[in-house]
């Protein structure tokens, strides 16, 4: 399953939203690891970048301002720049066929409710995972 490294946070708070019995909880546990080491190194990458772009003291100490990098107009601009690459790279996680319908499903039974905006970023995730025509979606439910 891919997925970009921008939607890493999401699909952990969804994810920890949903109510799944024993063993699906055991997917869910197993998936939420994967993407938290994926998600550790994603940040570890855009704090090496924003140590590399940001306004740094005498002594080559990186500047802050309420505990956020400081940058010049143009580093930020390089920032926002090289953080887009990093955010749109792929990852994959490893999960077999039988395991991405179970995850598909458990995402679709969510009670997290999606903040502006959040709802595309959700499809594109569930888009990555081909439904199975055994598993109901939810637009089976919805009235006409």
């Amino acid at each position: 399953m891919k997925l970009f490294k921008k939607q890493l946070n999401l699909l952990i708070e969804v994810l920890a939203e949903t109510k799944p019995h024993f063993v699906e909880a055991r997917l869910r546990d197993k998936v939420i690891k994967l993407i938290v080491v994926e998600n550790t190194q994603f940040d570890e990458d855009r704090v090496k970048i924003c140590k590399e772009l940001c306004i740094k003291d005498d002594k080559g100490e990186p500047l802050t301002k309420e505990n956020h990098f400081d940058f010049t107009p143009e580093n930020m601009t390089k920032f926002q720049e090289e953080f887009l690459i990093l955010s749109e790279e792929e990852i994959k996680l490893p999960l077999d066929e039988q395991e991405q319908q179970r995850l598909l499903k458990l995402i679709e039974t969510t009670e997290y409710l999606p903040k502006v905006g959040e709802v595309s970023l959700i499809d594109e995730i569930l888009g990555e995972i081909k439904p199975n025509e055994d598993i109901p979606s939810p637009k089976e439910f919805l009235p006409e």
